[in-house]
């Protein structure tokens, strides 16, 4: 169950965030897609995700395909 979720300007690096509190990590959680077929479309060689240090529990699952049509998930 989601508790909190805030946009905001994270002032040490400058950029819009999101941030999604909850009491638990299994059940606190944002997809980007119903389907499960479908994709965002996005073709980027590098993803960069900037972790915040905030001594709590954290969890996070990324689903790619590779250009091999495979999807891979970490």
């Amino acid at each position: 169950m989601i508790e909190k979720v805030k946009h905001t300007q994270e002032e040490y690096i400058g950029s819009n965030i999101f941030e999604i509190v909850g009491t638990n990590v299994q059940s606190t959680y944002i997809t980007c897609l119903v389907d499960q077929i479908a994709t965002l479309g996005i073709k980027l060689l590098f993803l960069v995700i900037i972790v915040n240090n905030i001594m709590k529990y954290f969890t996070f699952e990324i689903q790619v395909l590779d250009d091999k049509n495979v999807r891979q998930l970490f």
